[in-house]
């Protein structure tokens, strides 16, 4: 039979009525000899708030009553644990003389809300005699930083990992610590949302992680103190992006000939927009010039391919043009990506290819005497640029534009001196006046050169083939004078005439006269001479100096 408060109340008013109406009202009562209990009420220990695993500061203590409401002593109460874990002691306690029992209650492991009853049992209690306590178990102190989420993710380099990073503080018994500062830092130039964050009720403290710009491994670091496990540490891997740009990974050589390719060959690395290799074949990379002397162009292929490490490596690529510094500007072929320029390339004369007239010759020369101005030859690569070699032979020949013959002479053969200069010195024309020649240079495996026109005039006179002419009346002694004329012919060794020579004729004996003009056009002088002394006459002329006999 289950007995409530109330139903204890009435058995007991119907058990005194009971008793009365047996006794039949007289003075002798019976009661039962000790109380029934009826109620079970909470003194103390109720609601209390503590630390997981710690004794709580008050004891749970309840007090027994029968329906009167009077204490019910040496009663047995049960103390049990309901919710949370924890422990009770003692677990059964008997009621003292005030009806009251008591137990101390160490909380569960588990932070919350914890739970624990005393049962009024034994001497015909009914068993709904409960009294139910409750106290909130807060967390031990933090032990224990670990990972909760975030770990092993991937992004473009540069970007924000999709998961936040979390990690989760607790105390000795895997309860959630809030209030703790947990430290975040980054490995590379990444970084996080918040250098520090305080955990929150659920212990946990979370950052958003932007990855570095270089691709691959980067790390997280969360620390809490000296807790165990702290630092933790978060991996993720940055991932290139898409090529973006180009960079110069090998310069091309800083100095070469002109015409000549380049000894160190450039080579070109596909980027990504954060400048990390981008593994793509396949890609047309275009090398176009840059800045350098006018007249200055590229040798060889300009176009390659990237391998399959996005690397672009040109073969047989130069430079032709001026001596001068230039610079090349790589860019993408067929995709928009932005020039990249390299460092300069100083280009210097190439191997020898061609002859050029440096000190041209005379324009006008008289025959048989050397040229007034003498040639000069400068060897040079196929970009006209001076090439400085020496001992390389150069020869000389003229060839007739007009008249002639003419032949050359002097010495036909100079050499090259350090600085590339092959310098004549004894050249002369020889053959008809107005005859016009040109001279042509040239050289085994070289592209030779020719000088403009040289118009050949008269040469020095010469006195075997200039002519001393007396006609006239001789001259003779006759007590008077006598006259004759004397016709001077100025002609050079080519026997071309020479006009405009200077002539002086003289005749022997006393009173000789001596006067005569420049020679004409036709290379002529024509004087008179006359003398007053009776003799035969001896007549002599020269020509600029030079003796013509008769």
């Amino acid at each position: 039979m289950r007995f409530s408060r109330y139903a204890s109340y009435a058995f007991a008013a119907a058990l005194a009525g009971a008793v009365a109406v047996a006794c039949g009202g007289g003075d002798s009562l019976v009661l039962p000899e000790d109380a029934v209990p009826a109620a079970i009420a909470i003194i103390k220990g109720d609601g209390q708030a503590g630390t997981v695993g710690a004794p709580l500061s008050d004891s749970l203590i309840v007090r027994v009553t029968d329906v009167n409401n009077r204490p019910v002593r040496d009663q047995t109460v049960e103390f049990t644990v309901t919710a949370g874990g924890g422990t009770i002691t003692p677990v059964t306690g008997v009621t003292n003389a005030d009806g009251r029992a008591g137990a101390r209650w160490v909380l569960g492991s588990g932070a919350g809300t914890q739970r624990a009853q005393a049962r009024v049992t034994g001497n015909g209690a009914p068993p709904n005699l409960v009294a139910a306590f409750s106290a909130i178990a807060g967390s031990g102190g933090a032990t224990t930083l670990a990972a909760v989420s975030g770990n092993a993710q991937s992004a473009t380099s540069g970007s924000a990992l999709t998961d936040s990073l979390v990690v989760r503080v607790t105390d000795p018994a895997g309860n959630a610590v809030a209030g703790v500062t947990v430290l975040w830092s980054v490995s590379d130039n990444g970084s996080v949302s918040a250098p520090s964050v305080v955990t929150g009720a659920d212990g946990r403290a979370a950052v958003k992680r932007t990855l570095g710009t270089t691709a691959g491994p980067q790390t997280t670091t969360a620390t809490s103190g000296t807790l165990a496990g702290s630092p933790v540490t978060f991996t993720a891997t940055a991932t290139v992006g898409s090529a973006g740009q180009l960079t110069i990974s090998r310069q091309p050589s800083g100095s070469a000939q002109s015409g000549v390719a380049f000894s160190q060959q450039p080579q070109v690395q596909l980027r990504d927009a954060n400048g990390n290799p981008v593994a793509q074949a396949g890609v047309a990379i275009e090398v176009e010039l840059g800045s350098g002397p006018t007249g200055g162009s590229i040798i060889g292929s300009t176009l390659a391919a990237t391998n399959a490490a996005g690397l672009a490596t040109f073969s047989g690529l130069g430079l032709s043009g001026p001596s001068g510094s230039y610079t090349l500007i790589f860019t993408g072929a067929t995709q928009p990506f932005t020039g990249v320029t390299s460092s300069p390339v100083l280009i210097g004369s190439g191997s020898g290819a061609r002859l050029r007239i440096s000190v041209p010759p005379s324009a006008t020369a008289s025959s048989g005497v050397p040229l007034g101005t003498q040639p000069r030859i400068q060897l040079e690569d196929a970009a006209g640029n001076p090439v400085a070699q020496a001992g390389i032979a150069v020869t000389v020949q003229a060839l007739a534009v007009s008249g002639g013959p003419v032949s050359l002479g002097g010495t036909t053969t100079a050499n090259t001196d350090a600085n590339g200069v092959a310098a004549f010195g004894d050249l002369s024309l020889s053959g008809p006046a107005g005859s016009q020649v040109t001279l042509n240079f040239a050289s085994p495996g070289l592209t030779g050169t020719g000088s403009g026109t040289i118009t050949l005039g008269s040469g020095n006179v010469s006195p075997a083939n200039s002519t001393l002419q007396v006609t006239g009346s001789p001259i003779t002694a006759s007590g008077g004078s006598s006259t004759a004329t004397v016709t001077v012919t100025a002609r050079d060794a080519a026997n071309n005439v020479v006009p405009g020579a200077a002539v002086a004729v003289a005749v022997t004996g006393t009173n000789a006269v001596s006067s005569a003009p420049v020679t004409d056009a036709s290379g002529n002088s024509t004087v008179t001479v006359s003398s007053t002394q009776a003799g035969i006459k001896t007549v002599t002329a020269t020509i600029n100096g030079v003796s013509i006999a008769q």
